[in-house]
């Protein structure tokens, strides 16, 4: 206890700190744009001078935007963490911000005069139908948190890779859909900042009338409703108003994320216990937080950076160094859903069997010179001279990633762990952003060293930490996805700054196997052998962590040890996988769960099953890249991710959910 005490003073004193450098800042530029006394005539009288103007109608508008968009996207992320029973969620993961951005972009491509009238329209309208999708997923599970994470990450992840499509084959328009994405605080009046603050203030009314039920969501189920409260109920009831949150405020300045999943963890360092401890602290530290960031971005880099790719790239580092303070909050333990047929009907040598007829039409089928498909008409080994590396480093990209996948969600029992979450594809994301912008022309040779650098880097990291057990697994979980986030923070950065390299980045970071040599696809596949191999060794710790980290020690096992070589070996098939194609990661969140929908329920059987059917979508995404726009290419893992989240979302919907 005495501990715990302790913890709380530093961090009451830097909520302090904190708020009185956003002011600082936020008074140092308001007075050098006016007086004080000019600031105060402006409250009763009409702007005139050209600066008075600005003052009124920009510079005040943003900073009121600033905060009531960090309060609200804070306030999001408390209500979804709270109705998911899961440290990971935050507003991005229903898809409401991808869901919108793939609105905004189909509108920006094909009906720009759209707008100029109704931008706001469009993103709601986006956020709304990728809503939907995700309620109609799940429906089947009763909303319970881990169907609502399940359909929030396959609609988020389909609808980002439908975006990816778009801005693919529409190069014309990288840079301003980019701008956007990475959210975007320049206002030009106040009517958008008065119209979310009337938005906030409903829903703060409608929280505090429902705050007894909803501080319940950290109950058992079962637990609610002997209390006379339905569960379901009040689940749905509270992913709605995160949701019309998050809406608006996509709606109003782009996608920013970081900020729902930090400002929640900050304040649980603070010491909020209490369910509404926790919404005031998170609100304060949201609307503080994003305020700073702006004013560092205006006194940094004069506001070229996006206010979402600066939250990423100055509150990640943050995060990382206060994860050990975390409580150790547990995720939802439920892991998934799984179909009723049983695995014999569909077993592993058929999978194989599948996989091994989509390479054989990969390698086989293509486009002729007239541009139509045919069956190459010519000897094996000239086929696989001339699609053979392509191929066999997509089956193995696929298979690593979803084995690392697989052995994610087993050992933390969390439908959201994915290769994305250990930071390795984020840590060579800045690898190869530092190589680029160090370097004069795009050097595969380099770029693969660096990227294979940068992803070793992370999991040597953090795999110390599990090893020196400092580090809990959701923890472990958390700082890998403050680095993606970061990451990703940079890469929005560089693809809004017009470089003519962003083309090729683009390519990489969408898991293009154009650029993949014979050496890389051979030691990728050599990689998957091994990973193959290792597999059965860790059937164990695979079977009886899902249980509870207690229930296992209880049995005999070292858990350090055991979570410490499964995350190794979880962080190097991703590492390899993104030294070869890039940073893919839907593959290594859907494919576990295919396998586990098509009745594989044993840890070995259903980690070679999850790395037959991510081999087997990763082969096809490739081919179908060759052949659709011929002689235009498509990145494997942009029509990876959305057959994998078709596919995932149409087995969690004709499922049930597993007892």
């Amino acid at each position: 206890m005495s501990s715990l005490v302790a913890i709380r003073e530093p961090f009451r004193l830097t909520i302090l700190l904190l708020g009185a450098v956003a002011g600082a800042l936020t008074l140092r530029d308001a007075l050098g744009m006016l007086p004080a006394e000019d600031w105060f005539a402006l409250l009763w009288k009409e702007p005139v001078t050209p600066t008075e103007l600005l003052a009124r109608f920009a510079f005040a508008p943003q900073i009121a935007m600033a905060l009531l968009s960090g309060a609200a996207l804070a306030l999001c992320g408390v209500l979804l963490q709270q109705a998911m029973r899961n440290p990971l969620a935050e507003p991005t993961t229903l898809g409401t911000s991808a869901g919108s951005a793939l609105a905004l972009t189909a509108a920006t491509i094909f009906a720009p005069s759209w707008l100029e009238h109704g931008r706001e329209l469009i993103a709601l309208g986006g956020g709304a139908l990728a809503t939907a999708a995700v309620m109609l997923i799940a429906a089947r599970g009763r909303y319970s948190a881990s169907a609502i994470i399940l359909g929030g990450v396959v609609v988020a992840m389909t609808a980002g890779a439908a975006t990816g499509m778009l801005l693919a084959l529409f190069t014309d328009y990288l840079a301003e859909i980019f701008v956007w994405q990475s959210g975007s605080l320049v206002q030009n009046g106040d009517s958008v900042a008065l119209a979310l603050a009337a938005r906030l203030a409903v829903t703060t009314l409608l929280i505090l009338v429902f705050l007894r039920p909803l501080g319940l969501l950290s109950l058992p189920d079962s637990s609610m409703a002997s209390l006379g409260v339905r569960p379901w109920l009040v689940r749905l009831m509270t992913v709605l108003l995160g949701v019309a949150l998050a809406a608006s405020v996509a709606a109003a300045v782009g996608v920013i994320a970081f900020v729902g999943l930090a400002a929640p963890a900050f304040a649980r360092l603070t010491g909020a216990r209490t369910f509404g401890r926790l919404l005031m602290h998170s609100t304060l530290l949201g609307a503080l937080g994003l305020l700073l960031v702006d004013r560092l971005s205006a006194a940094l880099f004069d506001g070229f950076l996006p206010i979402g790719a600066m939250t990423a790239v100055i509150g990640a580092p943050v995060l990382i160094m206060l994860i050990r303070a975390l409580p150790p909050d547990r995720p939802d333990q439920t892991v998934g859903w799984v179909s009723g047929r049983d695995a014999s009907r569909l077993n592993l040598p058929l999978l194989a069997l599948i996989f091994i007829l989509a390479v054989g039409a990969s390698l086989a089928i293509g486009r002729s010179q007239h541009g139509g498909l045919s069956v190459t008409p010519v000897e094996l080994h000239y086929l696989i001279e001339f699609r053979g590396a392509r191929v066999l480093a997509s089956a193995a990209a696929g298979a690593l990633l979803a084995i690392a996948g697989g052995i994610l969600q087993r050992m933390t029992s969390n439908p959201l762990a994915a290769p994305e979450a250990l930071g390795v594809s984020g840590g060579a994301i800045m690898a190869v952003l530092l190589v680029i912008v160090s370097t004069q022309a795009v050097d595969p040779v380099l770029l693969s060293i660096g990227a294979a650098a940068g992803a070793l880097a992370v999991s040597a990291a953090l795999g110390a930490a599990l090893v020196r057990g400092r580090a809990r697994p959701e923890r472990t979980l958390l700082g890998g996805l403050a680095v993606t986030m970061m990451a990703t923070g940079w890469a929005s950065v560089f693809l809004a700054s017009g470089d003519p390299r962003t083309i090729w980045a683009m390519s990489w970071l969408s898991g293009s196997t154009y650029r993949v040599t014979e050496e890389q696809a051979l030691f990728s596949a050599g990689a998957t052998v091994l990973a193959l191999a290792i597999v059965p060794l860790l059937r164990r710790p695979m079977t009886l962590l899902p249980l509870g980290i207690e229930t296992a020690a209880g049995l005999g096992m070292r858990v350090p040890r055991a979570w410490s070589v499964s995350f190794l070996v979880a962080a190097s098939c991703t590492a390899v996988a993104t030294m070869v194609v890039g940073p893919l990661s839907f593959i290594g969140l859907s494919a576990p769960h295919v396998a586990r929908l098509l009745g594989f329920r044993h840890a070995t059987q259903q980690l070679w099953a999850a790395a037959s059917v991510g081999a087997t979508i990763m082969v096809l995404a490739d081919w179908l890249g060759r052949i659709t726009i011929y002689p235009w290419e498509i990145p494997a893992g942009i029509i990876a991710a959305v057959v994998g989240g078709l596919h995932l979302g149409l087995l969690l919907c004709k499922g049930r959910r597993s007892v």
